[in-house]
């Protein structure tokens, strides 16, 4: 009987010496994940920041997030702090045959330097949304800060664009918008950022880049 009791303590060590150490194996790779994913996380919030304080030409001296916040406060399209309204300088006009903005200019020039010093190299694509939060009686909704028609600026790398015979005309961010979410989110690798103006009360715009990498 005493041996019994004693095999039945050593067999209920052993388990417990196999679960501690599946939960040191466990807790070990998540420690070695988190500083990575915040990393990731760190380096888009940090050149979205950089993005919204650079100062165009052509519009006295105003930052991007100023014009940001002028289509925030005098939606739809803002006032002209620009040479034009601040929607169409930042967005284009999709009624335009020169549709690209001053946001998609920055992102063009930006995202190749930016795969190839972030250590993601391979990106051929990126997604920037501007939103904002909404008090709507009792519950908060999330409206696009350029509306339903330009809802986000997407980029898909013309080698991409071509091998996925996405259709239309690739200057045009509805197209790029529509070749990404058909054919690319889900399939690919994605870093994601943020970052957020406050603005009136409590609708602050809240803006997420992500970048879709094939490495």
């Amino acid at each position: 009987m005493k041996k019994k009791a004693q095999e039945e303590i050593v067999g209920f060590a052993i388990v417990l010496v196999i679960i501690l150490i599946v939960g040191v194996v466990i807790i070990g790779f998540m420690l070695r994940q988190k500083p990575e994913v915040e990393q990731k996380n760190r380096q888009v919030s940090d050149l979205l920041n950089t993005i919204i304080v650079y100062s165009p030409g052509q519009c006295n001296g105003n930052q991007i997030k100023d014009l940001l916040i002028d289509v925030m406060k005098n939606k739809p399209d803002g006032s002209e702090l620009c040479v034009i309204k601040s929607k169409e300088f930042l967005a284009g006009s999709s009624s335009s045959s020169n549709s690209e903005g001053e946001l998609q200019k920055i992102m063009r020039a930006t995202m190749g330097d930016f795969s190839s010093s972030s250590g993601y190299a391979g990106i051929f694509a990126y997604e920037i949304v501007f939103y904002y939060e909404k008090e709507s009686g009792a519950e908060t909704v999330e409206e696009y800060l350029f509306g339903s028609t330009l809802p986000k600026i997407c980029s898909v790398s013309s080698d991409y664009f071509d091998s996925l015979q996405c259709s239309g005309d690739k200057t045009k961010n509805s197209d790029n918008c529509d070749c990404l979410e058909k054919n690319i989110k889900g399939k690919f690798k994605s870093i994601m950022g943020y970052t957020a103006l406050p603005v009136i009360n409590r609708e602050d715009i809240q803006i997420s880049l992500r970048f879709y990498y094939d490495s």
